[in-house]
């Protein structure tokens, strides 16, 4: 009789365990959240409702984060297959990162019951120190993005001005007030390149720099509206193709920086070679768009390949020292990649989606 009675417990105590990790199939919001890691509570969605999943991406792997479902049981999951559990637990849950992109699935409770009301949803980076783009020589990088038709159809970074604190630099021509500025920079991969500001809840500025921090020219900047939403261009029409800009966005007037938040496109709809890049270190790739393999071919050894995301950040990277190159893309997420390409020395950058 013991020996039945401590087995259907186990059973009991197993069976809790599987529905504790909850998976559903539904997501919302539909985009995927990119944390802004400033320390800030970030709101993921307003109203999410148990029995629905998130994807959140850009977390930094070893640095503690906080869920909050307001209330409930959250399980999460490794987007790059949905399925395995990296942490399951009641709301608030802290997680220590072990995956940059994840799958955050809300629950009623253990047992992952649903309901249809709207709830908050959140994340913190709990070990941020502040926005690491707080400053020039912190300035996050970002890929310009080619063959784009237009501002709508351009990938967007997302970016904050909460907790932000001055670089020190005064203010281009559009004025305002730089004390709680923050950086990005990119290469230009063609000299027409357009700058797209969508601020969300407050007035912003956006200027374009050239040159080095520290000793940096302004090329351009931009406030034509006032309040919020608000949308800012660039349009510049002669970069020199290969050098680094920098680009800086805060707040025209002093106030509370709380809450305040925008996307930041930097694109062109010039092409780069799509097939072939014509130089005297050409070499040819295949297919494109690649569901698996990206192949290349060069008539000099290929030093290096890196496959940079839409944020900048470098997801894969070989040393393949051949004339030829298969490069595994199947364990990346959909969507559009930059691969940078060495051969002597020299480097070229192609763009690349992945299906």
């Amino acid at each position: 009789m013991k020996k039945i009675t401590l087995l259907a417990f186990c059973l009991f105590l197993t069976n809790i365990y599987v529905q504790a990790q909850c998976n559903f199939t539904s997501q919302f919001p539909t985009e995927t959240y990119s944390a802004l890691n400033s320390g800030s509570i970030e709101q993921i969605s307003s109203c999410s409702s148990f029995g629905e999943f998130s994807v959140v991406d850009n977390l930094n792997i070893g640095d503690e984060y906080q869920f909050d479902g307001d209330g409930g049981y959250i399980t999460i999951t490794d987007a790059a297959d949905g399925t395995t559990v990296l942490s399951h637990g009641a709301s608030p849950l802290s997680w220590v990162s072990t995956a940059v992109e994840v799958e955050v699935h809300w629950a009623e409770n253990a047992v992952c019951d649903i309901d249809f009301n709207c709830h908050v949803t959140t994340v913190q980076n709990l070990d941020s120190t502040g926005l690491s783009n707080d400053d020039c020589a912190t300035a996050q990088s970002i890929i310009q993005e080619t063959g784009v038709a237009s501002a709508g159809a351009a990938s967007a970074t997302s970016g904050t001005i909460d907790s932000a604190t001055s670089s020190g630099m005064s203010a281009q021509s559009c004025g305002g007030t730089p004390n709680d500025d923050v950086w990005y920079s990119f290469e230009a991969l063609t000299s027409n390149v357009t700058l797209t500001l969508e601020l969300d809840n407050f007035d912003g500025i956006i200027e374009l720099y050239s040159g080095s921090c520290g000793s940096l020219s302004a090329v351009s900047c931009a406030d034509n509206t006032e309040g919020g939403p608000a949308l800012e261009t660039i349009n510049s029409t002669s970069l020199v193709v290969g050098e680094t800009y920098y680009v800086r966005v805060f707040q025209w007037g002093p106030g509370s920086t709380t809450g305040k938040t925008f996307d930041l496109k930097i694109w062109s709809s010039d092409t780069l070679g799509v097939d072939e890049v014509e130089s005297e270190n050409a070499f040819t790739y295949f297919p494109n768009p690649v569901k698996n393999e990206l192949n290349l071919k060069a008539q000099s050894n290929i030093q290096n390949v890196s496959i940079y995301n839409m944020l900048g950040q470098e997801v894969v990277r070989t040393a393949p020292n051949s004339l030829q190159s298969e490069v595994s893309m199947s364990n990346l997420s959909n969507g559009a990649y930059f691969v940078k390409v060495t051969i002597n020395d020299v480097t070229e950058t192609i763009r690349i989606i992945k299906q």
